[in-house]
């Protein structure tokens, strides 16, 4: 006896709701679908099953969460240090050192804005 085509998601989750909501028989979705009452059941539990576990928080979503939160702390520090070094930087170093140091940096970096006098 040929097997009839699996029926798509979409249609058993419409199958599946309508029976959770008494809408339709678990025969009456059974007969309608052209299968057996155990694949309808199979999928009720499949779909509750399914439903539960995305209410609870996974191992994996707790390991992203915490792991992107260790990321942010060290951006945040990597920010800071940054900047640090930039006014160190900027402050502490002559134009001429600074040039003979990173002889790649544009002139504009290594020069600071004449200040303006009246």
């Amino acid at each position: 006896m040929p097997r009839l085509p699996a029926l798509s998601a979409d249609e058993k989750t419409t199958i599946v709701l309508d029976l959770l909501a008494g809408r339709v028989k678990l025969s009456a979705a059974a007969a309608q679908a052209g299968v057996s009452v155990q694949s309808v059941c199979l999928w009720r539990r499949q779909f509750i099953e399914a439903g539960q576990q995305g209410l609870q928080p996974s191992a994996r979503d707790s390991e992203a969460a915490r792991r992107e939160r260790q990321l942010r702390s060290e951006i945040r520090a990597l920010k800071a240090a940054l900047g640090e070094a930039h006014l160190h930087l900027r402050n502490y170093t002559s134009p001429r050192v600074t040039a003979r140091r990173f002889p790649d940096t544009p002139p504009s970096i290594v020069r600071r804005p004449q200040e303006t006098t009246r």
